[in-house]
């Protein structure tokens, strides 16, 4: 695969990805994988989360109170009842867990606890849920515990995010230790560009950067075996290994339906806004996605065997829109979401850690649709556009960037329309136009397909307008999609895979805090 059509943005709103990049990994490298809370660089102090009380805490019960008026998630909820006139709790980390299972309704037997590897030298990280039986009302609550000096997690500075159902977002708080006992910096502004993304999205949003099968940086025991888990020593200190303890410990494939469930909840809380007022920055939420990478996630081959999920070959939005608008087609992208790669050679690696789009903007785009918001044609025209890749191209987001600084300059009125639905629905087709005309102008049985954005001269021309000679039918790209996965299962698509997978994960470790260490790509420029 090539170079994924890295070309000059040409809108000024997008951020620098690189400079962003560069900045929160001089916070120490602590946006670490999996559902990372916040950062742990306070601010633009540099320092540990609130290690050097940097953090602002509250003074007293009446300050953390005020704080923590009109919160109405599970924390909040709490705290009201067990802080004490200092604005702390007295007791260890386990008081606080016992607190929140109690206000959530959950038995002790039920909660767990997950391990992840983090992207600060391979450092193990614990996360834990309550009611881990019922994904729903675990997504209400994540707390995360940190690596510390030593050979233990810190049992002080841990973080917390829950959901809060009234104001339809999750809340944030930094736990932090004070004479009193342990307090919290409530929703502090640790590191906006973490789950926030490159694009500093205000709402928390999980993120666990292996959804699937075989999570290759997670404890996935019992049933899974996690070969880049297990290749690192387990810290032994003694708040870890409790947390870690028989009944407690839980296999990386139980967290997955609790964060997607989380991405539920986000995912449903976004698209609402399309009933609220007609605001640029409510319209670019909306449809961003649909253009841009505003996080990724990971996928694996299952050891040696070479089967890979189709994700690291095909974007599963334009394969869901395809699907939707030739329900009856037999394309083997359609009728199977895995590869089957040749199985790598002796002393050849398997493929770990395929940078693959976000799940959270794959599932906002399926929201869009499901809404009506978009149709399918829609989706399927700009995800056309560089197909051959899925996660990390500019091609697709030049065009949304380019568009929303067009309306900010004036060509759209947000006035003029009814809501932000309405609004988003004009910018999406501002972003489809090209000089005379637009990518819709093809008719509804076909599309603008472009393979690679590589291909400068076809780029030359689509900038230009001139569609006649990218246009295909959907049967014909869904033609050219499956030769062109024919063609990565053979040994020499493998290779070309495996090129792929060092480019993305070298833009991935420069754009976003959050990436986990990727085998490889330490010489990344």
């Amino acid at each position: 695969m090539s170079d994924g059509g890295q070309r000059p943005v040409l809108g000024p709103r997008r951020p620098d990805l690189a400079a962003a990049g560069r900045r929160t990994r001089g916070l120490g490298l602590r946006c670490l994988v999996a559902v990372a809370i916040v950062d742990v660089g306070c601010g633009d102090d540099d320092a540990s989360a609130c290690g050097e009380q940097v953090c602002e805490l509250p003074s007293d019960r009446a300050e953390l109170l005020e704080r923590l008026a009109g919160f109405a998630d599970p924390v909040a909820q709490w705290l009201r009842g067990a802080a004490n006139d200092a604005g702390a709790v007295e007791g260890s980390h386990e008081v606080w867990l016992a607190g929140l299972r109690e206000q959530l309704g959950c038995a002790a037997a039920d909660e767990r606890s997950f391990v992840v590897l983090s992207n600060d030298e391979y450092e193990p990280k614990v996360i834990v849920t309550q009611c881990a039986n019922d994904p729903v009302v675990a997504s209400r609550l994540f707390a995360v515990f940190e690596p510390e000096a030593g050979d233990d997690v810190d049992a002080e500075r841990f973080r917390l995010a829950a959901w809060d159902d009234e104001a339809a977002r999750f809340r944030r708080y930094q736990v932090a230790p004070t004479d009193a006992g342990l307090t919290v910096a409530v929703e502090p502004e640790f590191c906006g560009g973490c789950h926030g993304g490159p694009y500093a999205l205000p709402d928390w949003t999980p993120i666990m950067n292996e959804m699937t099968n075989p999570w290759a940086q997670w404890n996935a025991e019992p049933g899974f075996v996690s070969f880049a888990f297990d290749e690192f020593p387990a810290r032994n200190g003694p708040v870890f290994e409790a947390l870690l303890a028989d009944g407690r410990l839980d296999s990386a494939s139980n967290l997955e339906p609790v964060v997607r469930a989380a991405i539920d909840r986000t995912t449903a809380a976004r698209v609402a806004e399309r009933d609220g007022p007609a605001t640029l920055a409510a319209a670019a939420s909306l449809v961003r996605p649909v253009f841009c990478d505003e996080n990724v996630n990971y996928v694996s081959e299952i050891h040696d065997s070479g089967e890979l999920p189709l994700s690291a070959a095909l974007d599963p939005g334009l394969r869901r829109a395809m699907t939707l608008l030739r329900p009856e087609a037999t394309w083997s992208f359609v009728l199977d979401e895995a590869l089957q790669l040749p199985p790598p050679s002796p002393g050849l690696a398997p493929l770990v850690l395929v940078a693959v789009r976000g799940e959270t903007t794959v599932q906002l785009e399926a929201a869009l649709l499901s809404r009506g918001l978009l149709a399918p044609i829609d989706v399927l025209r700009v995800r056309a556009l560089d197909w051959m890749h899925p996660v990390g191209s500019a091609v697709r987001c030049d065009r949304f960037e380019a568009a929303l600084a067009r309306g900010q300059g004036g060509a759209l009125d947000p006035a003029a329309f009814a809501d932000a639905a309405e609004l988003a629905r004009a910018l999406f087709e501002l972003a489809l136009e090209v000089p005379g005309g637009s990518l819709a102008d093809v008719g509804d049985d076909a599309v603008v397909a472009l393979a690679d954005a590589a291909d400068v001269d076809a780029l030359a021309r689509l900038d230009a307008g001139l569609l006649d000679g990218a246009t295909l039918t959907i049967d014909a790209l869904g033609d050219a999609i499956d030769a062109e996965l024919a063609a990565v299962e053979s040994a020499e698509g493998r290779a070309r895979l495996a090129d792929e997978r060092l480019r993305r994960g070298c833009a991935a470790r420069r754009i976003y805090p959050t990436a986990p260490l990727i085998p490889g790509t330490d010489a990344c420029p």
